[in-house]
C-alpha cells in the first residue's frame, strides 16, 4: 500500500478534495524509482535548473476559509518551459496531450468489484536528474487544462522534496504530517491553486524558518560500508551526502600517544612503564586500530596485575598475544560446520549504524 493510499484509508471521508463534486479526480504522485515513457522532446525540454528556479512560479496566501492558495505564474512557467493554458498550442503541451490520453483512458476505465481505483498515476525513475518532477508538474498542468478533470499532485519524495522548490516556494507542511500526526487534516495541508482543477500536497517541511535543515543524518560503519556506498545502487544516496570522511587507523606514534593518554586518564603515574619494543609490539599486532589496541592493552595490564610486574617488555606483549590466538584457535576435531561458521565474513557482508540527529 503506497504512502497515499494509507493517508486516504486513515482520513476516509473526513475530508473533501476541491473540485470532488466533479467526477474524475486524477491523483499524480512523483516518487524515487521508475519506468520511463515519456516521449524524447517532452524530456528534452526539461530545463536543467528547473529545480532551483531562480524567480518564483508561485506565491502563498491565505485563503477566505483558512485553507492556503498558490497563486501560479502561468506566464512564469511557460517562459521556463512548462506547460500552462496561458501559452498556447506548442510543441510540449501537444506532447504532453499524447502522453496523458492513455493515461486517462486507463485511468477511468470499468473495473472489476473490488479492484483498485486506477486514477493513481506514478511518475518515477531509476536515477536521479532525470525530470521526474518537471514530468509530473507538466502532466499535473496538462490534466488539469481538461475541464471535467480534476488533479491533485502529491509529491511522494519526501527525503528531497522537489516540486514546490521547483515553483520556488519554500517547504510547506504535506504528506509525512499527515502521515504521522492524526490531528492534521487532508485540508491543513493541502495548497489550492488559481487552476481550480489543481491542488498540491507538498511532501512536508524539514526545513526551519531561517531556512535550516530540521533533520540531519548520520551513518556510521565499518570499512565494508564504503564499499556499500560507492555500489551503483547508492548513487542517490552519494548525491545526498554533504560531507564524508574515512576515520583511518592510526600510526605508531599515534598509538603510543594514544595507550598514554588512556592510561593518563585514570591516574596513570609511569607505573607499570611500557618499553618502546612493548609499544612497537602492540602496533604491528592491532595495526593502529583503537578497538584492538584496548583489548590487548586490557589483556596485557590484567596479566601485569596478576604477575605484580612494574615493566612490560616485547615478550610480554607477544606472550599475550599467543595467549589469544590460543584462545580462539578452533579445535582440529572441531566439526565442519562450526569451521564454516568462523570463517571471514564474505567482502559484501557490511555491519552499519545509523544515527539520526547525532
Amino acid at each position: 500500500m503506497s504512502s497515499i493510499e494509507r493517508a486516504a484509508r486513515r482520513m476516509g471521508d473526513k475530508t473533501t478534495p476541491p473540485g470532488a463534486g466533479q467526477t474524475n479526480p486524477v491523483a499524480i504522485e512523483p516518487v524515487l524509482h521508475d519506468s520511463s515513457d515519456v516521449p524524447p522532446r517532452a524530456a528534452a525540454a526539461a530545463p536543467a535548473s528547473s529545480a532551483s528556479a531562480a524567480v518564483p512560479l508561485a506565491k502563498v496566501a491565505r485563503g477566505e476559509q483558512g485553507g492556503r492558495r498558490i497563486e501560479l505564474d502561468l506566464n512564469r512557467m511557460r517562459e521556463t518551459g512548462m506547460v500552462t493554458a496561458a501559452g498556447g498550442r506548442t510543441h510540449l503541451v501537444d506532447d504532453f496531450r499524447t502522453i496523458k490520453r492513455p493515461l486517462l483512458k486507463r485511468a477511468f476505465a470499468e473495473r472489476a468489484p473490488g479492484e483498485n481505483p486506477g486514477n493513481l498515476i506514478m511518475i518515477t525513475s531509476s536515477l536521479p536528474g532525470e525530470g521526474k518532477t518537471y514530468c509530473a508538474i507538466n502532466l499535473a498542468m496538462s490534466i488539469a487544462m481538461e475541464l471535467d478533470h480534476t488533479v491533485l499532485l502529491v509529491d511522494a519524495d519526501v527525503a528531497h522534496p522537489s516540486v514546490l522548490r521547483t515553483l520556488g516556494l519554500p517547504g510547506q507542511r504535506g504528506l509525512m504530517d499527515i502521515l504521522l500526526d492524526e490531528k492534521t487534516e487532508l485540508s491543513d495541508v493541502m495548497l489550492r491553486t488559481n487552476v481550480d482543477t489543481l491542488t498540491i500536497l507538498p511532501a512536508a517541511n524539514f526545513q526551519s524558518a531561517d531556512n535550516r535543515s530540521l533533520l540531519q543524518t548520520f551513518l556510521v560503519g565499518q570499512p565494508e560500508f564504503r564499499t556499500t556506498l560507492h555500489s551503483p545502487t547508492m548513487q542517490q544516496l552519494r548525491q545526498r551526502v554533504i560531507a564524508s570522511y574515512h576515520l583511518g587507523p592510526m600510526d605508531a606514534e599515534e598509538t603510543q600517544a594514544y595507550i598514554e593518554h588512556r592510561l593518563a586518564t585514570v591516574g596513570w603515574k609511569g607505573d607499570p612503564a611500557f618499553s618502546h619494543p612493548a609499544h612497537a609490539a602492540i602496533f604491528q599486532y592491532t595495526g593502529g586500530i583503537p578497538r584492538k589496541v584496548n583489548t590487548l592493552c586490557d589483556r596485557l595490564l590484567l596479566m601485569g596485575y596478576l604477575e605484580e610486574l612494574h615493566a612490560f617488555e616485547e615478550s610480554h606483549v607477544l606472550e599475550v598475544i599467543q595467549d589469544i590466538a590460543q584462545e580462539f584457535a578452533l579445535p582440529a576435531d572441531a566439526p565442519q560446520a562450526a569451521q564454516r561458521s568462523l570463517a571471514p565474513a564474505p567482502a559484501g557482508a557490511a555491519s552499519l549504524t545509523h544515527n539520526n540527529n547525532e
